[in-house]
């Protein structure tokens, strides 16, 4: 091996050293609070020269995040962007001028962020959030696009300062055991992403829309709704998270060129976001990691009528909600989203022998939608990808073979 190549292996291993400790680190029932946040951020003892914007909301933040993050790389303005949660690896969740951050950059970055007194016992999340904003300083970002990961008033994100424009996606049915119980409470909860006197943009509707709108005026906040888009067609959603963009783009930098907005409107092409994979047999998945009853909603109106379904969703989300959304499909197979995790009903516990299945009973020329969870989307994305390579053609055909239906 060459010395570059040991030190990418190094680098890898150390690494993921510390991603190993950084999973297990959970809040064992703690409640969240952004102050632990507050204090890894002033210990850092670095003055942030970057602005920030600021993403919560129910759906779509990953994907508005990403468009914004692209309109402002095309404006001219260095990047880094903080998404959640990854799909296969951890690299995922931050991205340097549109690219996953590199090993050599995380490394630093987790070694000094592990080093910070207020980081002993300190979660996921929070860790990732602080590493983030250093990366973004290291980097020499001119713009943080940080997505927000529940709610906002306790979020971790909420304790990073220069934000320049904050938005609200929408606000719908989901973690109402965390910040519900109503829908209402999750707004209220979403709406402290609102700064004083800093532009907000939303795409909310109904009582969400009023929280939002309301809050705004209290704080002498400008106020920017972008409607929903007729989400009766499959371009409704993806039209509004462009419209959120742009509007974004507008709101907070007053960027309106033609080269940002087109670049805001492109597709970011996020994985398991209705990510589709080619099969041999003229076959096709959709992978989509909806999670909630709205979101499913909305991904079930695109696919095909005939299409089949293999879902898997976790057991502290709503899961019936979600599967209700699916009942008009032929077939549906179920699996977990989390290994070990007690759902109801019949189902497949292991998720690669579940896809199997669903595969065996696929026609020819038809479409096989993997939803539910971005846990179960992480599990099966590999084996997709490299089956739609020709990689692991002959052993998926053994595979599906053993789940071949009985006549």
């Amino acid at each position: 091996m060459t010395n570059d190549g040991n030190r990418s292996a190094r680098l890898a291993r150390e690494v993921n050293a510390y991603l190993a400790d950084w999973y297990a680190r959970t809040r064992h029932g703690a409640p969240r609070d952004a102050e632990r946040t507050r204090r890894m951020l002033s210990e850092l003892s670095f003055a942030p020269s970057f602005r920030v914007v600021h993403v919560v909301g129910t759906n779509g933040k990953g994907s508005v995040a990403a468009r914004v993050d692209a309109g402002l790389r095309a404006a001219g303005l260095r990047t880094v962007r903080f998404t959640s949660p990854h799909v296969e690896r951890f690299h995922e969740r931050v991205t340097v001028q549109g690219y996953e951050v590199e090993n050599a950059v995380l490394l630093p970055a987790m070694e000094r962020v592990n080093a910070l007194p207020s980081a002993r016992g300190a979660p996921f999340f929070d860790l990732a959030t602080v590493l983030a904003v250093l990366i973004a300083s290291s980097e020499s970002a001119d713009v943080l696009v940080l997505e927000a990961g529940v709610g906002a008033a306790r979020d971790a994100t909420l304790a990073v300062p220069h934000v320049v424009v904050s938005i609200v996606t929408n606000v719908e049915e989901d973690h109402l055991a965390t910040i519900g119980p109503t829908v209402e409470d999750v707004a209220r909860d979403k709406a402290e992403a609102v700064r004083p006197g800093v532009p907000c943009v939303t795409g909310a509707t109904g009582v969400g829309l009023a929280v939002v709108r309301s809050t705004c005026e209290a704080r002498g906040a400008p106020f920017v709704h972008v409607p929903p888009m007729d989400e009766r067609h499959g371009s409704g959603v993806v039209e509004h998270a462009a419209a959120l963009a742009v509007a974004t783009l507008k709101a907070g930098f007053g960027i309106e060129s033609e080269a940002a907005v087109s670049a805001a409107r492109e597709d970011p092409h996020l994985p398991a976001r209705r990510e589709r994979f080619a099969l041999p047999g003229d076959r096709w998945v959709v992978l989509d990691g909806a999670h909630n009853p709205p979101a499913a909603v909305r991904l079930a109106r695109d696919v095909p009528e005939d299409a089949h379904a293999l879902i898997g969703v976790a057991s502290r989300k709503d899961v019936e909600g979600v599967l209700a959304a699916f009942t008009h499909l032929p077939v549906v197979t179920r699996t977990v989203a989390v290994a070990g995790d007690d759902v109801a009903g019949d189902v497949i516990e292991d998720p690669l022998a579940a896809l199997a299945r669903a595969l065996a009973c696929l026609p020819e020329g038809g479409t096989l939608l993997v939803t539910g969870s971005f846990y179960l989307a992480g599990i099966v994305r590999p084996w997709l990808r490299a089956w739609a390579r020709g990689e692991r053609e002959a052993s998926w055909r053994q595979a599906i073979a053993g789940y071949a239906p009985r006549s």
